[in-house]
């Protein structure tokens, strides 16, 4: 009994064992190749791509295992192992009855060896694949973690799948937080939370925009816009998987937005303002006191006034706005900057009597001339100095200075009028704007005058600062530097 039982384990496990080998082989070479069509048509990101490989890997290592049981099997004689005799003639193509053969089993170990060759050549092809697509899903990968825009991707369900470091910085997230988890788990702002969820349940079909989300945790006073995208499906476009949500700082839009929308307000107040005028001069000119003579002079001067009013406005603006939208390129050219000041001077002799303000002098008799853009610094000086006479006070004076240094060109201009009030100093070169001191706004201004000299002062790669005290007047410095040689100014 005990030869008997050790004989057949000796003899029928080795044919059940090969056939069952033979199987798996057979199996792991499937699912091998199951694997790897799913990657290959899956847009996803979570694929394991190293299970194809693997699976690749085991066939062949089983189907020698399964030769060598074969020939084991062969050698005991394949009539006891009809099972596996049938497996092997279902895979070499030769009948059973003919597998009774040794000369035949030869030549099926032989087709099973070529089998065994191809497994493994495709399971080469595989391991390419997978390393390629392990290769493509990093670069992806990498490519979105760097994006300085906030990504989100979300499936069906509205799960995320994946988040990338800029949206977690802006909303103070962590991965654990989000990953896998559908919007109403982690968003607490109702708008964006509103926006996200429309995505539970249905990707998106189109571009699709949120409303702005201001003041994210991570970067206060910012605007940060969401917009929907349909993540299409790489190998049929006609094919959504998931729906991109791409985050973006659209804080300098919003604010320039509001800047031209003040800028369009401002510029419309004070054009109203002398136009008004002009139209009541033009209504006095066509009633009975347009008859005597010197009302129309005076009617006529007033609204030469205002039309010259006017139309610095519109120049001032129309340099600003060239400025800032970098249409105006600076045409430097060799310029002595002490006759450009003396001309300024003498332009502005007749406006400074008028108010009963002297003008003082203290430039020296030569300085080497310098590359300059004469008509742009033409205007910014004349801005000035009109700006020390207007605002001065009967009696008052007006001193001009020019010193040099090695690297610098120093103009300075100081008055003695109405002088700023500390609070204002910081808003003296904006556009549009003017004290709300009474004695200013008496005046004639529109509040661009400042914000052009300064804007030409920086197109020379200089700078102007300001000192002032209330009730003592005001000190502006120009620093230019000295340029003896052409600059080709960047494009």
């Amino acid at each position: 009994m005990v030869a008997k039982y050790s004989q057949g384990r000796a003899s029928t496990p080795p044919a059940k064992n090969s056939m069952a080998l033979l199987l798996v082989a057979a199996l792991c070479s499937a699912l091998g190749g199951v694997v790897l069509v799913w990657q290959l048509f899956s847009t996803g990101l979570t694929p394991a791509p190293a299970l194809s490989a693997f699976l690749c890997l085991l066939s062949p290592v089983v189907m020698l295992m399964a030769l060598s049981g074969l020939r084991r099997t062969a050698v005991s004689g394949p009539q006891k192992a009809p099972a596996l005799v049938a497996g092997v003639a279902s895979l070499t193509g030769i009948p059973a009855q003919a597998l009774q053969d040794e000369a035949q089993q030869s030549v099926a170990v032989a087709r099973l060896k070529g089998h065994l060759h191809k497994l493994t050549e495709q399971k080469k092809v595989l391991t390419s694949s997978t390393r390629v697509l392990a290769y493509q899903k990093s670069n992806a990968e990498s490519i979105l973690r760097s994006m300085p825009e906030g990504v989100l991707v979300l499936e069906s369900t509205g799960k995320v799948t994946f988040a990338n470091q800029q949206f977690l910085r802006w909303y103070r997230l962590q991965p654990a937080e989000v990953l896998g988890k559908r919007p109403q788990d982690w968003c607490e702002r109702d708008e964006l939370a509103a926006f996200l969820n429309r995505f539970c349940g249905s990707l998106a079909r189109r571009a699709e925009r949120a409303p702005l989300d201001r003041d994210p945790p991570g970067k206060p006073g910012a605007f940060l816009s969401a917009t929907a995208l349909p993540m299409f499906s790489a190998r049929d476009e006609g094919v959504i998987n998931n729906t991109l949500i791409v985050f973006s700082d659209v804080t300098a839009e919003v604010n320039a937005q509001a800047a031209r929308d003040e800028f369009a307000t401002a510029l419309a107040h004070e054009l109203k303002t002398p136009l008004h005028a002009i139209g009541l001069q033009a209504e006095l000119l066509l009633g009975e006191d347009g008859e005597d003579d010197s009302m129309r002079v005076e009617a006529a001067n007033f609204i030469q006034q205002e039309v010259d009013h006017v139309g610095e406005l519109v120049r001032n603006m129309l340099n600003i706005t060239r400025i800032e939208t970098g249409s105006l390129a600076i045409n430097r050219k060799l310029t002595k900057i002490t006759d450009l000041i003396n001309n300024a001077i003498d332009n502005l002799e007749a406006m400074a009597a008028d108010q009963h303000v002297v003008i003082q002098r203290h430039l020296p008799d030569s300085m080497e001339a310098s590359y300059l853009d004469k008509d742009l610094l033409r205007v910014a000086i004349n801005n000035l100095l009109s700006n020390a006479i207007k605002y001065n006070k009967p009696g008052g004076e007006v001193r001009v200075y020019l010193n040099e240094s090695d690297a610098h060109m120093i103009l300075t201009v100081e008055d003695t009028g109405l002088g700023i009030d500390e609070s204002e100093r910081a808003h003296v070169f904006d556009k549009f704007f003017r004290s709300e001191d009474s004695n200013v706004r008496e005046r004639s201004g529109h509040g661009l005058g400042l914000s052009l000299v300064r804007e030409i002062i920086e197109l020379h790669n200089g700078t102007i600062s300001l000192e002032s005290e209330k009730g003592r007047g005001s000190t502006f410095t120009i620093r230019l530097k000295r340029m003896s040689v052409p600059l080709q100014e960047a494009a």
